[in-house]
This record gives structure tokens, sequence and C-alpha cells, in this order.
């Protein structure tokens, strides 16, 4: 099936789908269905390449890759980034072969030809004394940055990003993610579709047996999104927020809607806690300009469809999810600390990171069990609880899009 268009089988599917109800079989093992995603959301929409303390100084680089597509994260001499396609303008070499590094300039090593840190054409040894460089620079890509987050589009005309800007960065603002550092990466190949990993990420209905570490510190952790809080749990709501405000911090909720591709909130921690742990307590320097860390709580941020964000006052956690099939879904965790922070003195790495190696070893082993359950001929959709209500949403956000 061409991409460029829908099939009657996967027509109807969206078609028939239920309100209420989780997606058919095919959507989560139908390769005309992916291709259609890839199409329709992925080279459409803002995708997270990586965070700006990759690249701190002009000619610093990282490669950015999605289907077949390659690009080149560089900082150039103006100090602004830049999202190059990996494809040389001669006969289509990749330009940068390696993951990440620095460069004076970029040059092809097939032919060498010769690129500016920005894309510009330099060189291109033994063409014509005719031979215009100024219309064979490096094509480029859409690039945004939005507190120290680079988030590219493939999108010719891409979604208008700035009311990601205007509703996410008053929430962003305070933690100072433009002047943190990754201590920490992971990677893994889970084993499940990316919708599968979407909604997981977007319900706590698991929480209560699946996380026992994450509910004795995340306060509202196997409540999260239900409108059956209980008194107790309503009142320290209440009064978390009555902080913040006075603190200065945002408390209006962003909701992911239909329309809606992104969302943001934050949410209290457990008593005599301050920060998302094992043990409740620091693992780290606090980091950005908060009167009272101790009093933050714990920010979620998620930007559809690839990026999540957990973010504590001492530390945060980036998660990427990238499909590479039906059934495959690329994930990179990036844990950050203060920008200033020094290992084996102000933390450990271990102690950053394991609370939510904990958590995602949980998740993606759920995450793979349920790949496995749906993969199954006797496989039916089913009806999604009361406090399911995010996944919901994320599924007609999804069906809206293809």
């Amino acid at each position: 099936m061409s991409p460029s268009f829908m099939n009657d089988e996967i027509r109807g599917l969206i078609e028939n789908h239920r309100l209420g109800w989780t997606l058919a079989r095919p959507f989560y093992t139908d390769s005309a269905v992916y291709e259609l995603e890839v199409e329709r959301i992925f080279r459409k929409s803002w995708l997270f390449a990586g965070h700006i303390s990759r690249i701190p100084k002009p000619g610093d680089y990282f490669l950015y890759e999605f289907e077949g597509e390659s690009l080149i994260i560089i900082r150039a001499d103006d100090d602004r980034l830049h999202a190059l396609l990996n494809v040389c303008r001669h006969r289509g070499s990749r330009v940068c072969p390696d993951e990440s590094g620095h460069v004076h300039y970029l040059v092809c090593p097939y032919h060498a030809w010769a690129y500016e840190r920005d894309g510009r054409l330099k060189a291109a040894r033994l063409m014509p004394d005719d031979f215009d460089r100024t219309q064979f620079g490096l094509c480029e890509a859409r690039l945004q940055v939005l507190e120290g987050f680079i988030f590219v589009s493939l999108a010719d005309d891409p979604p208008d990003f700035t009311p990601v800007v205007r509703d996410i960065r008053p929430h962003l603002e305070p933690h100072e993610f433009g002047q943190v550092r990754i201590c920490h990466t992971a990677r893994r190949l889970v084993r499940a579709n990316w919708k599968i990993l979407a909604e997981n990420f977007r319900e706590c209905y698991h929480c209560g047996p699946s996380h026992p570490e994450l509910c004795r510190t995340l306060l509202l952790a196997a409540a999260v999104g239900s409108p059956r809080l209980t008194q107790k749990e309503r009142h320290l709501n209440e009064q978390a927020m009555a902080r913040w405000r006075q603190m200065g911090l945002v408390t209006d909720r962003v909701a992911h809607t239909v329309e809606n591709w992104f969302q943001a909130y934050r949410v209290p921690i457990g008593e005599g806690m301050v920060s998302l742990t094992l043990d409740g307590q620091f693992v780290a320097p606090p980091m950005g300009c908060f009167g009272d860390p101790e009093e933050v709580g714990h920010l979620n941020v998620a930007i559809l469809p690839t990026f999540c964000l957990e973010a504590s006052v001492d530390h945060a956690l980036i998660m990427c999810f990238t499909p590479v099939g039906p059934a495959l879904t690329r994930l990179q965790m990036d844990w950050l600390v203060r920008g200033d922070a020094v290992e084996g003195v102000d933390y450990e790495v271990e102690r950053v990171t394991e609370m939510w190696q904990i958590v995602g070893d949980q998740d993606w082993k759920l995450c793979e069990d349920t790949q496995a359950g749906v993969t199954s001929r006797h496989y039916q959709p089913g009806p999604y609880a009361e406090i399911e209500s995010k996944p919901d949403i994320f599924v007609r956000w999804y069906l809206r899009q293809l």
C-alpha cells in the first residue's frame, strides 16, 4: 500500500472503531497501518531530537535518525542550531557517518564536497568554474528549541509550534532545563507497538498493581486522572496547589485533547518526600530557581508523538519513543542533572536512575506482554476504565491524524 492514500480496509477499521474502547488488532500489528502512521503522523509532526547540552560548542553535532532519514543536528558558528539532511548534494552519500562528534567543516567522505557548519556548500573540488555553490547547500529540516529541548520536523508545513511554547514553557521555565546536562543515557528496543507505550504512559490504572515503588513516593500515583480521589488525597492535592501558586508556579493543567497534542501538569510527592526517588529524598543538587525546592512536587510533560518528560526538582528523565516497525519501538532515556553537578561528588548515577530503571523495566514488560496478547487472533478490543480517559483521548487523537 502506498502511504499516500488509505485502503478500504484501514478506512473501515477507523470508521468502525468503538469510542471508549481499545483499538482493533491491525492497528498494533499491520505493516500497512504502520506505513500510514509514518506518513500521516511522524513525517508531519514535531519529533524530539535531543537536548542542547549534547552540542554546547560551534561544530558539535549529533545525528537524529528515523525511517531512512538522517538529520545532522549541529551548532553553527553564530551559535544557531540547524537540522541538516545528512545527504550530500553531489551524489547522495551520507556526509556524517558517526553518531556524534565535532567538525570544522562537514566533509562528504565520498568525493570531499565540504559544507559550512550551517549547511552552505564551501567547496566542490574539480567542478567547473561556472558551478554555483550557492545552489547546492545541504537541505534543512525545521527546528525548534523549547527550554533546551530540540524538536525537528520533516514536514514542509509542520503544525504551529507557538501553542506549545505558549502553554508548556511556563511549566518548564522554573526548572531551567537549558542549563542542565545529561548524566546517563539508556537505550533499548521494546518489542511492542509505539501506541501501546503511549497508552501505558497516559494512565495510572496499572500503577497500583504494577509499580509499588512509584506508588510509595508519588502521592496520587494510583489515582492520577481519577475522579474518585479520597477526601485526604483531594485535601493534600489542594494544599500542594496552594503552595505552588504562592511560589509563582503554574498550576493550570495543560490537557491533551483530540485536537491538542501536548500536555503538562504538576503533582505532589508523598508526605516527607522531596523527589521521585526510592527513598523520596534528593539524589542530586536542586535545579532551577525555586524559593523552596522541597515543595516543588513532580512535573510531567508530554508532546506527541515521541516526547515525555518526568521532572523532579533535583533530576529529570526524558523518554523518547521512536517506532521502527509495527511491533518494535526504539526507546532512549536521558537522565538530567544540574549543569555544574559533579559525578561522584554531587550525585551517583545509580541513585539518580534507579527509580525509573525499575519503573521502566516494569512498564516494558507490561507493554511487551500486551503486544503478545494483541497479536493473538483471539484478541478483541476492550473497554477503557473511567480512570483511563487519557488513553481514550490519545486513541481519538491518533485516529483523527490517520
